[in-house]
């Protein structure tokens, strides 16, 4: 393993930044158009019938079906400005995880970890199917890390996110530290693939599981003691 206090390089900062969490998705999309809808719709009625009274036209129908609209227009109303409510939170939510994000990685003292991996063991989470690994480097160092972002935890939205970047666990694996909390923010593999020959269930609830990146007091061969591992298969590829 060797170790670096350093600002990161511009490939790495295009390279980490790119999977940030700030994402529009289908629900944001769903979210507005639900609201510009329900909305617009309401609005248009309304003063199309204001509009051609305006200009002489007869709209006692017109204003009569629109008054009989009203209710359920004022529903669609309320239900598209309660779902951009909650879609514009979560979009809050992820914008202001991207900008802290982009901010730690513009950083000039952050510590970079590179650990040649020799083992893994794969650990899998019964309930919602997440996949973690316990590796081990080549000085004998266990590390802890997630397949993905660590979206059970959950204060997920008020810390930076450790990202795994490969989902197989692969030779070398660089961890990127804040230096006052040696929290990781990027945990990535490169290099060959390494074989996964031990896979566990973790029984652990989430909130007692490592951080991801984190470098482990217990040993390789007490880890199944340690975190209560139980053993499904010996052979995995």
């Amino acid at each position: 393993m060797y170790t670096e206090h350093r600002a990161l390089n511009e490939d790495e900062r295009i390279e980490f930044s790119a999977t940030a969490l700030w994402k529009v998705d289908w629900k944001e999309l769903v979210g507005l158009a639900a609201l510009s809808g329900g909305f617009f719709g309401g609005l248009v009625l309304f003063a199309g019938g204001v509009l051609l009274r305006l200009i002489g036209f007869d709209t006692d129908g017109f204003m009569g079906l629109a008054g009989k609209s009203l209710p359920l227009f004022s529903v669609v109303i309320g239900a598209s400005s309660f779902v951009a409510y909650v879609v514009w939170f979560e979009f809050r939510c992820q914008r202001n995880a991207f900008l802290r994000r982009q901010q730690i990685l513009d950083r000039d003292d952050l510590v970079v970890e590179v650990h040649k991996i020799v083992d893994c063991k794969l650990v899998r989470e019964p309930e919602h199917g997440q996949c973690m690994y316990f590796v081990k480097s080549c000085e004998g160092k266990v590390i802890f890390v997630f397949e993905g972002q660590d979206e059970l935890q959950e204060d997920w939205q008020e810390r930076p996110l450790a990202v795994l970047e490969s989902e197989r666990p692969r030779s070398e694996l660089k961890i990127i530290r804040l230096p006052e909390t040696n929290e990781s923010i990027v945990v990535k593999f490169s290099g060959p693939e390494i074989p996964v020959r031990d896979c566990f269930e973790m029984t652990l609830a989430p909130n007692s599981w490592p951080a991801s990146g984190k470098t482990l007091k217990s040993s390789w061969d007490d880890l199944q003691r340690r975190y209560r591992l139980k053993n499904f298969t010996t052979s995995a590829s």
